[in-house]
């Protein structure tokens, strides 16, 4: 470098000089060059030579100190090294990007290492500079995975140090590859040319000599088949000669033995028979006589057995005849304690009644403090609004608010002190009163057993007479009966119905027929029992006001629930017996033709129900709701059921009239009809009343609640929300809780999957709604915070919907989800708006223009721009700008009877069950009646 300067110094001397000669020539002057002038052109012709060319700065380095050849003295040379900057510019070279390269020289240079229909534009010279550019950005994201390593400009890329080092080491391997793969495709086709050519000289050699080989095996196959035929048909016909002649001579044998044999068996059988029948007649006439003899010892040995019998219990009632004045004694006084406790009885129910009204007064008081309640809550509205205008005007009527709100909670507590006192004293008198009807109830189940035994007494005592009068007579007489017929009449009643007809009449014929008294009759003894079992059903079922008090009072009011919880394990016949008993009880009084006392029974059933659907408090609201509902949807199933039978089953119209089947069947399609309407009554009941528990809770455990620890929200006026909102606080714990009460109790009382599905998604719907349409006009509450709060509380409801299989649980949920959303979004500029609306899809445009402008920016966040506010209202205006920004809630309450939309259950056997704390002996008779009436039926068609 420094020959090069010396030599253009030089050079620029020497011009220099013959310039200056030919100015002295000229000016006839002759002047010497002065030192700046020869400096300045040597320094114009260095600038020369430095632009036209690639400048290189060399440095000499010594090895060591002695400058001997092949010594290295490391720490010197790195001093060196360190002092000329040399380490300093290598760093600052590694920290920028000292390479560099155009977009269409590197694509030319680098686009083997992309397919080939990436560059096939630039291999024909027709690329642009903008796709000179896509094709640089595509191979360094294929080929460098650090976008740290390249930085790209308008016209140039530019790499650290090494990097075009590794891409022209990639470029090798791809062009090595790609050769390798040309060089194998080549060799590959020439090998499979001389293959194939191979191949068919060897196909054909091979055909020409399998066709000769399986030419010459056909030829000698063929003239064995022909050698093997002709074999074949000389055999044959001489052994069909020889079989001809042998079966000729069998036949002939077979014929003469056989006669023989037919003519001898003929003759042994006319013997046979004369000896058979003579010994028929003689064995006849011996059983004969011992039978008669046999029937005469039996008879007179039952005749002297009966008489001790009848002796024995003569004895016995005598002496308990004697004890009947003890009984009357001990039923005299039973009776005066039935007097002296119904006389109690309505001095309570004296009391009671006035109770009642006190408490109604005093809920009448409670009324009206709720009132006061809630015009205060009133009067809080129109403070919020006129907040922004009187502040100062505001606290006054704050400190009045709170003096009248504690006044009218003195109030309150006083009349909340007063009610309890009642509803205590209320409930001691409702135990006594209930203890009082049990020992009555007691003293007259005791009462009428004295009775029932003192007639079943007197009814034995008088058949026994009779029996004893009349095996007298007939002992002193010596008669025997011979002929098979006892001796003690007995009284028949017959049902007129048929016992498989679904409507039947009954009726008594009250005459007396004597009974068999065989020593086998099972046939008759059963159609004995079928008809007292009738006769009593009949009555049991015609007493009509004992059966209802004892199906309203005994089995529906005093219910006891199985518990319903996840490790119980419940069977069908604990959950559905109130609907089967009442299913047992409907069939039997069709059957029996009892239409007028099956309307009023059922009338009474449907209404008990409803009304006791419709008393629920909140505590027994979901499980007796859930049980009450499984329960009319079997009593639904039934009538379905016993619909389709009846059209199904030709029998029933043919034993019936017209007019009588219409009627049946108009009885039943009116039955169907009330269920579906109780059914419908009871869901929306149960709906409306979980609902309004669910109101209470979800407000504050999933908009207020903030279980999410490190972002909880201060509150925007504490001392108005302890004012105004005494409520309980609840958590999400309490929703979940609810949500367990609901799906398991469905699930205990063998609920359909579908039904219980149904009831979570409205239940779901209903919580997004309120929560939604609750914080929307929330002033100063929504914020970031908030928003993750809310993601939280939601998303644990989510979880719940996911491990109890309620599909796309999510999706009932959308607006709650999509609001905690909008308060974690940015909202600064108009394109952040827009985010918001493809992310939020579920939310109206008036919807997230009312959330935007009840968001509190806090102190460290970008308020809300002019702009936003101007996008927000342009999106409003383009959808119509509706200004209904609340979800609708189905606040009527009319919800459609999901038991609509599920399969009938099926109905095979019914197994009759009462739980043994039920205290209802009429209607456990009436099932023991049907039981054994079902065994008698069986009995006889077997």
């Amino acid at each position: 470098m420094l020959l090069d300067v010396l030599a253009t110094v030089d050079r620029a001397a020497e011009k220099l000089a013959a310039q200056q000669a030919a100015i002295s020539t000229r000016r006839k002057a002759v002047r010497k060059p002065t030192l700046g002038s020869i400096f300045k052109s040597s320094l114009v012709e260095l600038m020369k030579t430095i632009n036209s060319t690639n400048v290189h700065y060399i440095r000499c380095v010594k090895p060591n100190e002695a400058k001997n050849a092949w010594e290295f003295d490391p720490q010197m040379v790195l001093s060196q090294l360190r002092a000329c900057g040399v380490l300093e510019t290598i760093k600052i070279s590694c920290a920028g990007f000292p390479s560099r390269s155009t977009y269409p020289e590197f694509v030319i240079q680098y686009a083997i290492l992309l397919h080939s229909s990436y560059r096939e534009k630039f291999l024909r010279g027709e690329g642009t500079e903008q796709e000179a550019v896509d094709l640089t950005k595509q191979i360094l994201a294929e080929t460098i995975n650090d976008d740290h390593k390249y930085q790209t400009g308008k016209t140039k890329i530019f790499f650290k140090a090494g990097i075009l080092a590794i891409l022209e080491k990639l470029r090798t391997h791809k062009i090595h590859d790609s050769a390798i793969i040309i060089q194998k495709n080549l060799r590959a086709a020439y090998g499979r040319q001389h293959y194939l050519a191979a191949r068919e000289s060897l196909i054909n050699a091979q055909s020409l000599i399998r066709g000769f080989l399986t030419r010459d095996r056909i030829r000698k196959e063929m003239e064995e088949q022909s050698a093997i035929k002709i074999q074949s048909l000389v055999r044959g016909h001489m052994i069909r000669v020889k079989v001809t002649v042998a079966r000729g001579s069998l036949i002939a044998l077979q014929a003469a033995i056989r006669g023989q044999q037919t003519r001898t068996n003929l003759v042994k059988k006319q013997y046979n028979d004369a000896a058979t029948l003579i010994q028929t007649v003689v064995r006849g006439h011996l059983a004969r006589v011992a039978y008669k003899k046999q029937m005469r010892a039996i008879v007179f040995t039952q005749s002297c057995y009966r008489r001790q019998a009848a002796k024995e219990e003569y004895k016995q009632l005598k002496v308990e005849a004697k004890s009947l004045n003890r009984m009357k004694e001990v039923q005299y006084s039973l009776e005066n304690k039935v007097i002296e406790l119904t006389q109690s009885l309505t001095s309570k129910v004296e009391e009671n009644t006035n109770l009642v009204a006190k408490i109604e007064k005093l809920q009448s008081l409670v009324s009206e403090s709720q009132e006061m309640r809630d015009q205060f809550k009133n009067r809080e509205l129109d403070f919020n609004k006129k907040y922004d205008d009187t502040v100062s005007k505001h606290t006054e009527e704050v400190a009045d608010l709170t003096e009248e709100i504690n006044k009218q909670k003195l109030d309150y507590e006083t009349a909340r002190a007063k009610v309890d006192e009642l509803s205590e004293a209320h409930t001691k008198l409702k135990k006594e009163l209930t203890e009082n009807i049990e020992q009555l109830k007691e003293a007259q189940e005791q009462l009428d057993e004295t009775k029932r035994e003192n007639v079943s007494l007197n009814d034995a005592i008088e058949r026994l007479r009779q029996e004893l009068t009349d095996l007298q007579r007939n002992v002193g007489s010596g008669k025997y009966i011979a002929n098979g017929t006892g001796l003690t009449p007995t009284r028949s009643r017959t049902i007129a119905g048929r016992a498989g007809s679904p409507l039947g009449t009954s009726s008594s014929n009250g005459h007396f027929e004597t009974r068999p008294a065989s020593i086998v009759a099972p046939y008759a003894n059963d159609e004995m029992n079928l008809e007292a079992i009738n006769t009593e059903l009949w009555t049991l079922l015609k007493d009509s006001k004992n059966l209802h008090k004892e199906i309203v009072e005994g089995l529906l009011k005093g219910l006891k629930l199985p518990a319903a919880s996840v490790a119980s394990e419940l069977t069908r016949k604990e959950v559905l017996f109130p609907s089967r008993i009442i299913i047992i009880i409907l069939s039997d009084m069709w059957r029996l033709g009892l239409t007028a006392e099956s309307e009023s029974f059922l009338g009474e059933v449907l209404s008990v129900i409803q009304g006791t659907v419709g008393a629920l408090k909140e505590d027994d609201v979901v499980s007796h709701g859930a049980f009450w509902l499984t329960n009319t949807h079997e009593l639904y199933s039934f009538v379905s059921y016993a619909q389709s039978m009846i059209l199904a089953n030709e029998s029933i119209s043919k034993d019936m009239s017209d007019s009588e089947f219409d009627e049946y069947l108009k009885l039943v399609a009116v039955v169907k009809e009330d269920f579906e309407s109780l059914s419908y009554n009871i869901y929306n009941m149960w709906m409306k009343k979980m609902q309004k528990d669910l109101e209470k809770k979800c407000i504050s455990a999933v908009v207020l609640a903030q279980a999410l620890p490190g972002f909880v929200a201060p509150e925007s006026s504490p001392l108005l929300s302890k004012v105004f909102h005494n409520n309980p606080q609840y958590k999400m714990d309490d929703i979940l809780t609810f949500f367990n009460n609901v799906y398991w109790s469905m699930k205990a009382y063998f609920v359909e999957p579908q039904v219980i599905n149904d009831v979570i998604i409205e239940l779901l719907k209903f919580v997004d709604a309120l929560c939604f349409n609750d914080l929307i006009m929330r002033r100063n509450f929504l914020s970031w915070k908030r928003g993750l709060q809310l993601n939280y509380n939601v998303t644990r409801l989510e979880e719940w919907c996911k491990t109890h299989d309620i599909q796309e649980g999510s999706t009932y949920l959308a607006h709650l989800l999509q609001v905690s959303k909008l308060l974690q979004l940015r909202k600064n500029t108009p394109d952040d708006i827009e985010i918001i609306y493809e992310i939020c899809y579920a939310l109206k445009p008036v919807q997230i223009q009312k959330l935007i402008s009840q968001y509190h920016v806090a102190d460290y966040e970008t308020p809300i721009s002019p702009a936003v506010t101007k996008a927000l209202a342009d999106k409003v205006k383009q959808t119509g700008g509706a200004a209904d920004f609340f979800e609708p809630i189905n606040a009527e309450g009319h919800f459609e009877d999901p038991f609509r939309h599920v399969d009938l259950r099926p109905f095979h056997r019914l197994e009759a069950y009462v739980p043994a704390w039920l205290n209802v002996p009429v209607i456990r008779r009436i099932v023991e009646l049907v039981t054994k009436n079902a065994a008698a039926q069986e009995a006889i068609s077997q």
